[in-house]
């Protein structure tokens, strides 16, 4: 029954770190990562209580997305 809502929420977030990836060169890293907090990190976080129940193999898909946000930038561009 959650797996539907699971791969739209790791659908959405993955779209979201791809975009912001591109601006990586473009803002500072204080920006990037509260970027990241409001595009991904605050979706994962939304209603997380009802997800504890379900089995690993349903919650590794958001693991991995949440480790991808994580990931550091490479900083703004120094050209």
């Amino acid at each position: 029954m959650m797996k539907p809502h699971v791969n739209k929420l790791v659908s959405t977030c993955v779209y979201h770190l791809c975009l912001l990836r591109q601006l990586q060169h473009y803002i500072d890293v204080s920006v990037m990562q509260k970027l990241v907090l409001a595009f991904v990190l605050s979706r994962l976080e939304y209603c997380n209580s009802i997800l504890i129940s379900l089995l690993w193999s349903a919650i590794a898909p958001l693991q991995r997305v949440q480790n991808a946000a994580a990931q550091p930038g490479d900083g703004p561009s120094t050209t």
